[in-house]
């Protein structure tokens, strides 16, 4: 989202992580300029109900954690 956002126009974003393209989800380019400090790895994290998980949510977790 941040990228189509930005690629059409609708302002900028600094992200802890470089694209593998450098053309946005909506077909703009985007302009990739490295940090001058080293970052810390990109966490991920996911978020659900554990009381009620969809399938789709049940087997992701179970194949990617």
């Amino acid at each position: 989202m941040v990228r189509s956002l930005v690629g059409a126009g609708n302002g900028c974003a600094i992200l802890n992580m470089q694209p593998q393209t450098k053309i946005s989800y909506c077909g703009s380019e985007l302009v990739v300029l490295p940090t001058s400090d080293p970052l810390p790895p990109l966490n991920l994290a996911i978020g659900y109900d554990k009381s009620q998980p969809r399938k789709l949510v049940k087997y992701f977790c179970r194949c990617m954690c």
